[in-house]
C-alpha cells in the first residue's frame, strides 16, 4: 500500500503539470472565444484534451486518497495491536481527513507525527523526535494550498462541469493559480514520498515485515 500510495501521489503530481501546460497552451483558443473571434465548438475542441487531463488527474487523487488512508490506518492498527495506543489511533487515520478543518488536514498530520514516534524500535518512542519532512509536507499540502485557492478566489481550476465561458475565463485568469498548483502538487508529492518509506521502513523493521533482501514482505 506504501508503494501503491506513493506512485498514484506521483502520477497525480505530474498530471497537476501536465494539465497547467495544456491550460497554457489554450489561452490564446480561450481569448479567441471570449472575443466573439472563435466559436464555442473551436474553443471545446482545443481545450478538451486539458479537461480529459484534469478529470484522469482527479480519479488518480482519489485513488491515491484511498490507498495513503488504508496504509495510515494499517500502521496505526499495527501500533495498537503492539501495546502502542495513543489519542491518534486507526480511528482517525481515517476520520482525520473528513473533519474541520477539511483543507488544513491538521488531524492527518498529527497522526503522521505519532506514526513516527510509535515506529520506533526502543522503549522511548513517545520521545523519538520527528523529522522535518513531516512539517514540510504539512506545510506543502495543507497551508500553502490556502494561497492557492484565495487567488483563484474560490472559483475552481478548470472547469470541470462549469460553462464555457466561465471554463475559458478559468484559462485566461487562472494560470499564475493552476501554475502554482502544479508546482505545490510536485514537491508535496516528493515530500509525501519521502515520509511515506521513511515511516515505511521504519515500521516494518519494527513489526519484522521485512524479508532477507531488505523488501517489504
Amino acid at each position: 500500500m506504501a508503494t501503491a500510495s506513493t506512485v498514484l501521489v506521483t502520477m497525480t503530481a505530474l498530471l497537476g503539470v501536465a494539465y497547467a501546460v495544456m491550460n497554457a497552451l489554450a489561452v490564446d483558443d480561450a481569448r479567441a472565444y471570449l472575443d466573439g473571434v472563435t466559436t464555442e465548438d473551436d474553443f471545446i475542441g482545443a481545450y478538451g484534451g486539458a479537461l480529459t487531463v484534469q478529470l484522469l488527474q482527479t480519479l488518480s487523487q482519489v485513488a491515491a486518497g484511498v490507498l495513503s488512508v488504508l496504509w495510515m490506518f494499517r500502521v496505526t492498527s499495527n501500533h495498537r495491536d503492539l501495546g502502542r495506543d495513543s489519542f491518534w489511533g486507526p480511528a482517525w487515520a481515517v476520520a482525520g481527513w473528513f473533519v474541520p478543518p477539511l483543507i488544513l488536514y491538521v488531524i492527518p498530520f498529527l497522526v503522521l507525527r505519532q506514526m513516527w514516534k510509535a515506529s520506533e524500535s526502543g522503549p522511548d518512542w513517545r520521545s523519538s523526535r520527528v523529522p522535518p519532512v513531516i512539517g514540510i509536507w504539512f506545510l506543502l499540502y495543507g497551508i500553502a494550498p490556502l494561497a492557492i485557492v484565495a487567488a483563484q478566489g474560490f472559483g475552481g481550476m478548470g472547469g470541470v462541469g462549469a460553462g464555457t465561458d466561465a471554463v475559458a475565463e478559468l484559462v485566461v485568469d487562472q494560470q499564475s493559480a493552476i501554475w502554482g498548483a502544479g508546482a505545490l502538487g510536485v514537491l508535496g508529492a516528493a515530500a509525501w514520498i519521502v515520509m511515506v518509506r521513511a515511516i515505511t521502513e521504519r515500521h516494518t523493521s519494527l513489526t519484522g515485515e521485512r524479508t532477507t533482501n531488505g523488501q517489504v514482505a
